[in-house]
């Protein structure tokens, strides 16, 4: 009796409490179309000097926890050569924080004006869920997303 209590008990609590599954944090842009829906489209890659564009980042946490983010959004000048992407410059833009529960979203409407000029400017989006290095970058972020541009100068 005592070992069908505990194999029902087991399975019960196996049941009740189900293990975690895969531990990760979504990180994309979007974009609002003609009817106001949030698209991953027709994001603004032609600019000239001064001139401004606006998208949406978006956070998904699925970390089964509370998860405390840092966004450091930077603008950089690279240039390609196959497959190796240089960074000649970079700026930061701006940090932004939030707090997120497990299994929720965040949109936070972004307006950026691109301060530097020529066919590869980046703006990279760089999120870490721990502590921000004194050098950010594509490669030590935990997430990030980040959008191509070309930059003209203004007449």
């Amino acid at each position: 009796m005592i070992s069908i209590l505990i194999a029902v008990g087991s399975v019960g609590y196996a049941v009740a409490v189900p293990q975690p599954g895969e531990q990760f944090s979504a990180v994309y842009l979007l974009t609002e179309d003609d009817d106001g829906e949030l698209v991953a489209d027709d994001f603004p890659t032609e600019f000239e000097s001064g001139e401004s564009g606006e998208l949406i980042l978006g956070i998904d946490n699925n970390e089964h926890r509370t998860t405390e983010y840092t966004v450091v959004i930077v603008e950089q000048n690279v240039s390609v050569d196959g497959n190796e992407t240089v960074v000649h410059d970079q700026r930061e833009l701006e940090r932004l924080e939030t707090r997120l529960s497990h299994d929720e979203t965040w949109h936070h409407p972004y307006e950026f004006e691109p301060t530097m000029t020529g066919e590869n400017v980046r703006v990279a989006w760089l999120v870490y869920s721990g502590d921000v290095p004194d050098e950010s970058s594509l490669e030590n972020a935990d997430y990030y997303a980040h959008l191509w541009m070309t930059v003209d100068e203004s007449d």
